[in-house]
């Protein structure tokens, strides 16, 4: 989320996944679950129109002041994070997808 914040989330993904996906199983993590981990995490950066093409929308409508727009994307970016990992760690492996390797 934190370098989506300054770079398009594609791009993100497209940089980091791959290093992701090779350490995952070291750190005894699913790759699949790491997939869908970092494509949540990097869709959730609110605070700069840079990240996602949504919020770059948003700023352009002249609606969203500069000030008022990162303020707030930066609060709801911090309270993203937790509702992120509680549902990794408590709803995915109720659907089948569960981070840890066993």
């Amino acid at each position: 989320m934190f370098f989506t914040t300054f770079v398009a989330n594609a791009a993100v993904i497209a940089l980091v996944l791959p290093a992701m996906l090779i350490s995952a199983p070291g750190l005894r993590l699913d790759p699949v679950a790491v997939t869908v981990a970092m494509s949540v995490a990097t869709g959730i950066a609110f605070s700069l129109p840079v990240s996602t093409p949504a919020i770059a929308m948003a700023w352009g409508t002249g609606y969203v002041r500069t000030r008022d727009g990162f303020g707030l994307g930066v609060l709801l970016s911090v309270l993203s994070v937790p509702v992120v990992v509680l549902v990794a760690v408590f709803v995915w492996p109720l659907i089948g997808l569960d981070p840890f390797l066993h």
